[in-house]
């Protein structure tokens, strides 16, 4: 079982994850989260056991929500939909600084 047929396991499992998501966790180059160790190798790929990876998918559960995490997001939307506020964050354009000096944009005149 290579990466794709492991994510895919993990995803019918209710563990969704991607296939390239699991192969950058399991690399050995990857400072991050570290990804279920293959079992054997195949050739070049990895060989892992289902056992194996559900036990490493529900390491992975915490109970609380992460800062940063979308839902956290969508309900701070809603709750200002609720307060009458506006809920949508300026695009990056509207936060872009204008340039200064020469590199500013300049209105062309026909001679």
């Amino acid at each position: 079982m290579g990466y794709g047929p492991a994510a895919a396991f993990l995803g019918e499992s209710g563990y969704t994850l991607a296939k390239g998501t699991l192969n950058k966790y399991c690399s050995p180059a990857w400072d991050g989260p570290k990804g279920p160790k293959p079992a054997k190798f195949w050739g070049r790929r990895p060989v892992f056991y289902p056992s194996q990876l559900l036990e490493w998918a529900k390491s992975r559960l915490t109970d609380d929500r992460k800062p940063g995490d979308r839902s956290l997001k969508s309900e701070k939307i809603k709750r200002a939909l609720e307060d009458g506020k506006q809920a949508t964050q300026p695009s990056r354009r509207e936060k872009r600084p204008q340039p200064k000096g020469r590199h500013r944009e300049r209105s062309v005149t026909a001679p």
